[in-house]
């Protein structure tokens, strides 16, 4: 076995072991999420609380909590159901699009041989024939679109925890941040606080929507 084919089985593995672990999170992130935005939308009788369980529609129960949140703080009244996932949807299919006009028509059984040998040479002259055709130029502006949206929306989402954690837990701001530094543990926080409220602030205002029911 040639140094390079060392290199690129080595390179294998550790993608392997990296796939291995992320369906393994992915799996357990997918499944603490759910249950705990199903049980604090169950709690605070919002509705379709099923939804936390659907992909795609648990991005509009994750708005409709932070909403109902700032709600009751305030009596403000915001559509974070809404913008949340709307820009990040939107973001995401463009992003996913431009990729495929770039990809897609140049998917050819060179490229293919090129990847699988580690031809760099092959994959130069493959991607110089990509960056100077018109559809490349195009996908570069979708891209950037699809990205900004997904920045935007990565926004609302942040938002959406600082509301959500203030209103069940007293320890919200450990939660925040430890949920900006490293994002992959909000599923297991929402879990951890499914079944706690923050009282006095989530009740502070005059103009609160009504009584919380409390397991």
């Amino acid at each position: 076995m040639s140094e390079q084919e060392y290199v690129l089985q080595i390179i294998r593995i550790v993608f392997s072991v990296a796939a291995i672990i992320g369906v393994i999170y992915g799996i357990l992130a997918y499944i603490f999420q759910a249950i705990g935005m199903y049980s604090i939308s169950k709690r605070r009788k919002l509705g379709t609380s099923g939804f936390a369980w659907v992909p795609i529609l648990s991005l509009f129960k994750f708005g409709q909590i932070a909403d109902d949140a700032i709600l009751h703080k305030g009596g403000k009244k915001t559509r974070y159901i809404v913008l949340y996932p709307v820009f990040y949807l939107i973001g995401f299919i463009l992003m996913n699009v431009s990729a495929l006009i770039v990809l897609v028509p140049n998917m050819t059984p060179g490229l293919i041989s090129a990847l699988q040998k580690g031809d760099v040479e092959m994959l130069g002259r493959v991607l110089e024939h990509i960056v100077y055709s018109p559809a490349f130029v195009v996908a570069v502006i979708l891209g950037v679109i699809g990205y900004v949206l997904v920045i935007i929306s990565a926004v609302f989402q942040y938002i959406c925890f600082y509301h959500i954690y203030k209103s069940c837990s007293k320890k919200w701001i450990v939660l925040f941040v430890l949920t900006f530094v490293f994002a992959v543990v909000y599923p297991f926080f929402l879990f951890a606080i499914r079944k706690q409220d923050n009282l006095d602030w989530y009740y502070s205002a005059e103009t609160c929507s009504g009584q919380m029911q409390t397991e």
